[in-house]
């Protein structure tokens, strides 16, 4: 393990109202083994920690075991209001389990792919339902030694609560705003290069606004109603012709909450969610080819929370759908020559220009899904000197996909010019006199469903043996599609050094099944597209000249040589995660330093590969040949890592107001892996090759780097009182700090290497030199008469404009300093 300096100290300045200084870091005067290492961020660490969209992985940043996608690098995340990827310990973004009081939010309808213009499919999320923080009451985050309360997951656990209604009336408008012009864009191209004013106009006119309402209603004194509406807007010009034309996205988030409280204090709360997102996009320089992908999810559940003389209880039950869909899509595209009736087009590939117009038709994927799951956690008991706490429970689902492509749609490619040509009443394909398509793919309609049964059970055991701790625990996951019983294992221990909480060793050997996805289901009940072709005969189609009885050619015929692409599915086990888990808590002047090593050994992971051509027999009796995509468990994967954190245990008192710290990093040792995700289309299958130091490899055999080496510093000082314009004030600052140091990566490089006939991509090393970034957030709280308040807030994402040099290598830009505005009224 090589051991790396800590870089000192740094300074910077952010912003963010709340009544007590938040503790944004993990710690807590627990010994518990399996919450030790936890991270809990509550309401007001998430109104002060508050970046950029403001959805959950804005709030994670400071974890040193979590890394989040960063959207503020180009001209398209920028843009982007979907939520960011969150990887925990090298697992994979789609690994992670999140729950929304205690019921799934996982999408199992291909959360992986992402590709916006897919023909065949629409892309996915690893969220069912896109959940904004302003829904938010508090967030618990599980890295590691993680209890076997929890299962479906390779990477960790985001346990979401969802805000409750309190019995004070209160009523809050909030306003948030980023654009264009609060931006900074540097650019490396002269003003005299000819592509200068087309990448500033791109990266021009591009704005997002948020506005959110809350309300929370009492309703007697044992019952009260909560409601929120969240809106998100995101508008980018893109090229079109010789022209813009704008992009946008939308999000609506609705929740609606009502809460009854019992004499005997349980509690029962009623919750409705729902949330929609559409992506309204057209492709490129393709005319009529307008079309919408939306993301929708709608859940109904009921939270009931109850204590027995020995058992506590917490149960759930949930009715949810979430879809992926494309909608007002053109059925068919054509790739026509650029000719006489077709002048629109601009591409030119092998000498031919082409006018492309069209669409790839609707299609719409749902999953339907029923969800009970209930916990139990004993009172404390003695048992043979030992102190004892049992949690048990159980996790039972039924979810039932669908995918439905509603007509046919047809791919046309291979025009033909012949001014001859005689079309005979094929007009839609085809052009008298001009030109016509001697080849299309179809795409047939269908409608396919299955489903799938689960059930999680677990027991553990917290024993207390004087400065000991130890939770051993078993988790049993099976259901109906991979048929497997995997059973969890789960151990860990903690020491109290000198039983006063201050010195804390802490370990851990647990193993974690992830979920199995319905997407692969999906894909093996589909039927494959198929290529048909056609031909003239004396320069005309659908020719009455043709002999009756013989094989007509010019009309569309299925292709008897070539079939297309079938997924296969092989008996698969349920991929897996061996962890071991080492560390130490140790409490020091009002300080905690926290040292935590991570190994984690990943096996049986889900990967596609493709295997030989085989033949079949087609429909209409002729030969036909497909190559098999097999999802296989050949997917292996390697991480481990060390992590440190510093932070204050209670806020340091600096006159009236609060000062908070937290450092944190990750050296990481291995990070190693034969797969990017499982899909095909991340272009990691073997056969596919490169070119890399000047020969052809396999894809997969590029070599992996580990992730550069990443410090955090995360300040903030609360409570300011001042007088702004003769107003009382309640004033916060706060801002994280990130120092990168310098790394080496594999780039892909503009141009092709050509081999017989072949195109490969070329990749080399690339390093890049160190770099650091500021981003800071200052608010301002004036309460006004009659419980009313007003809030103004100012973020700054890269506050000294720092140039991105990686992000130089990809464009021709770096985007720098960018700005966010809040207002928002309380009564």
């Amino acid at each position: 393990m090589n051991k790396k300096t800590i870089l000192s100290l740094f300074t910077i300045v952010g912003l963010g109202y709340s009544d007590t200084l938040p503790t944004i870091s993990v710690s807590d005067k627990s010994t518990d083994p399996s919450t030790i290492s936890s991270q809990n961020i509550s309401q007001k660490d998430i109104e002060l920690m508050s970046h950029g969209n403001g959805d959950i992985g804005s709030v994670l940043k400071l974890n040193p075991n979590i890394q989040v996608e960063d959207k503020f690098n180009d001209k398209d995340t920028i843009s982007d209001i979907k939520p960011s990827k969150i990887r925990i310990n090298g697992a994979k973004f789609y690994q992670n389990s999140l729950l929304l009081d205690g019921i799934s939010n996982d999408s199992l309808l291909d959360p992986v792919n992402d590709n916006d213009y897919a023909i065949t499919d629409v892309p996915g999320n690893e969220n069912s339902m896109y959940i904004d923080l302003d829904l938010v009451e508090s967030i618990d985050v599980y890295d590691s030694g993680i209890s076997a309360k929890y299962g479906n997951f390779n990477g960790g656990v985001i346990d979401v609560k969802l805000k409750r209604p309190s019995f004070e009336r209160k009523t809050k408008f909030k306003y948030r705003h980023t654009s264009e012009s609060f931006v900074n864009f540097h650019t490396k191209i002269s003003q005299d290069d000819d592509t200068f004013g087309e990448d500033m106009e791109s990266l021009s006119d591009f704005e997002k606004t948020f506005f959110t309402f809350h309300h929370n209603q009492p309703i007697n004194e044992k019952s009260a109603v909560f409601a929120t509406y969240n809106y998100k807007k995101s508008i980018l010009p893109k090229d079109y012709f010789s022209s813009y034309k704008d992009e946008t996205q939308e999000n609506h988030n609705l929740l609606l909450k009502y809460s009854y409280f019992f004499d005997d204090d349980s509690i029962l709360d009623l919750t409705g969610i729902y949330s929609n997102f559409e992506n309204k996009l057209f492709r490129d320089y393709v005319l009529n080819s307008d079309f919408t992908n939306i993301g929708s999810g709608l859940n109904i559940k009921a939270n009931y929370e109850k204590s027995f003389d020995f058992w506590n209880m917490e149960s759930a039950f949930a009715l949810g759908r979430n879809e992926n869909s494309r909608e007002d899509s053109a059925t068919d595209y054509k790739k026509w020559l650029r000719y006489g009736s077709k002048p629109w087009g601009i591409e030119s590939i092998d000498n031919k220009s082409y006018s492309k117009e069209g669409g790839y038709g609707n299609i719409e994927k749902t999953n339907d899904k029923i969800e009970l799951n209930s916990d139990f956690s004993s009172k404390k008991f003695s048992f043979l000197n030992t102190e004892n706490e049992l949690f048990t429970g159980f996790q039972l689902s039924y979810q039932k996909a669908n995918y439905t492509r509603d007509q046919n749609s047809y791919s046309y490619y291979n025009p033909i010019y012949n001014s001859e040509i005689i079309c005979n009443g094929y007009t839609s394909d085809c052009v008298d006199r001009e030109q016509y398509f001697s080849k299309r793919i179809v795409y047939k309609a269908e409608d396919v469903d299955v489903d799938m049964a689960s059930l999680g059970l677990y027991f553990e055991d917290n024993i207390t043996y004087k400065n000991l701790q130890i939770k051993p625990g078993i988790r049993l996951d099976y259901n109906t599609y991979l048929k497997n019983y995997d059973f969890s294992p789960r151990l860990n221990i903690s020491y109290d050094l000198f039983g006063n909480g201050k010195t804390v060793l802490f370990g851990g050997l647990n193993r974690y099944y992830d979920k199995s996805l319905l997407a692969f289901k999906l894909r093996e009940a589909r039927s494959p597209y198929q290529s048909e072709y056609r031909s003239r005969y004396k320069n005309e189609l659908n020719s009455s000249l043709i002999p009756s009885g013989t094989f007509n050619n010019t009309v569309w015929n299925v292709d008897s040589d070539k079939g297309d692409n079938r997924y296969t599915f092989s008996t698969l086990d349920t991929p897996y995660t061996d962890e071991k888990v080492i560390g130490l808590r140790q409490e020091f002047f009002n300080n905690y330093l926290k040292i935590k090593y991570i190994q984690r050994d990943s096996k049986n992971q889900f990967k596609e590969e493709t295997g030989e051509k085989q033949s079949y027999i087609r429909e209409d009796g002729y030969m036909g040949y497909y190559e098999p995509i097999s999802v296989t468990n050949n997917g292996v994967s390697e991480y481990d890592s060390m992590t440190i954190s510093i932070e204050n245990v209670e806020p340091i008192k600096i006159g009236e107001a609060d000062f908070s710290y937290m450092f944190s990093t990750r050296i990481n040792n291995k990070n190693e892996t034969n797969f990017l995700t499982y899909d095909l289309d991340d272009n990691t299958v073997s056969r596919t090759k490169v070119q890399y130091k000047d020969e052809l490899i396999n894809r997969n055999l590029l070599p992996s780097y580990d992730d550069p080496q990443v410090y955090k510093l995360y300040l903030a000082l609360d409570n300011i009182k001042y007088k702004v314009f003769n107003y009382k004030a309640n004033i916060s600052f706060s801002s994280i700090f990130k120092y990168t140091e310098k790394y080496k990566t594999t780039k892909l490089l503009e141009g092709d290497y050509l081999e017989a006939g072949a195109d490969y991509q070329i990749y080399e090393d690339k390093e890049f030199r160190e770099h650091y970034t500021i981003d800071a957030k200052v608010n301002m709280y004036f309460p006004l008469p009659k419980k009313q308040s007003l809030n103004a807030s100012l973020e700054v994402i890269n506050l000294l404009d720092r140039e991105n040099e990686e992000q130089f290598f990809d464009d021709n830009y770096s985007i720098g300093r960018q700005v966010w505005l809040e207002l928002s009224y309380t009564f």
